[in-house]
């Protein structure tokens, strides 16, 4: 251990003593001047100290070193993303700051990556982070999972895609399951995509059927019909839908009576697909979607 680790660990011994005599107690300043403790030491033993009393957040005014009685509160993250540090002990804090984060707020461990970007050295610390980005913002995970070696970048890519369905089983996630099946995905992450929810971990899911199905509508690569119970060859799309063969797509404008039971998948492609077909048709009648529109009746 180097003099200015071991001058460190009594630097955070006499900030909790400090705590302990009151505010006017200056014994750690006093001890790291007259030690020549360098300023990114206390300023991490500063951050750490702070960690560990679970003072994560961020105060509005900025970071001084220097204590005195008018000093305003400062917590772990000023400390530990501060410029003059290198990235210490990133694993252990992103763990820390994402177990603790609060009502799904994982707003201080992703400020934490993205002012530090670590490298993490445990599996556990990138899981962690990852399971916060899925929660946050999917395509950020999915932009986040493709700077991974591709073994790695799979595993992340199936997490992404079965916290999103599991979150919409329990009626967390319904935005976020939109904007799963309609990433930007690549080829890799395409077959990924459809391996992993057909033959896959992926498969045992609730969800995973229309899931595919879904993607598949939105992509332009659904084949066959897509069957709507209560509504048969001799029901209201026979009588009174209208269709317009487009090529070798087929647009239909079909008005459901809100008595028919419309699977949920579908009304969701449904308001994915309004806006992009009226923009299609206006640009090119021959376009490659299909539309579903649903009264609302059926909406509600």
């Amino acid at each position: 251990m180097s003099a200015h680790h071991k001058l460190s660990v009594f630097y955070y011994l006499l900030l909790d003593h400090d705590v302990v005599r009151g505010m006017k107690s200056q014994l750690a300043e006093e001890f790291a001047a007259s030690s020549g403790l360098p300023r990114k030491y206390q300023i991490l033993m500063h951050g750490l100290w702070h960690m560990d009393r679970n003072e994560f957040k961020v105060s509005l005014f900025p970071l001084s070193v220097e204590h005195g009685t008018d000093q305003p509160l400062q917590f772990a993250l000023e400390y530990l993303a501060h410029p003059s540090l290198p990235s210490e002990f990133p694993d252990e804090i992103v763990t820390i700051l994402v177990r603790h984060a609060k009502d799904n707020d994982y707003s201080l461990p992703l400020a934490y990556y993205h002012t530090t970007q670590p490298v993490f050295k445990t599996s556990e610390a990138l899981d962690l982070l990852f399971g916060a980005l899925v929660s946050t913002s999917i395509t950020e995970a999915l932009f986040f999972s493709r700077k991974c070696p591709e073994h790695t970048r799979r595993l992340l890519f199936e997490k992404l895609v079965s916290t999103t369905l599991v979150q919409q089983e329990q009626s967390l996630g319904g935005v976020k399951t939109k904007e799963l099946v309609g990433l930007p995905l690549d080829s890799f992450e395409e077959a990924w995509f459809q391996e992993y929810l057909t033959s896959g971990e992926g498969s045992k899911l609730k969800l995973a059927a229309s899931t595919i199905e879904t993607r598949q509508i939105i992509t332009g690569r659904h084949r066959g019909q897509i069957r709507i119970r209560g509504l048969d060859d001799s029901g209201p799309v026979a009588k009174t839908g209208r269709s317009v063969r487009a090529g070798r797509w087929l647009v239909q404008t079909v008005p459901f009576p809100a008595q028919h039971n419309i699977p949920k998948h579908l009304v969701l492609v449904t308001d994915m697909l309004a806006q992009m077909v009226s923009q299609a048709w206006r640009r090119d009648p021959v376009f490659s979607l299909c539309f579903l529109k649903h009264s609302e009746g059926v909406a509600g």
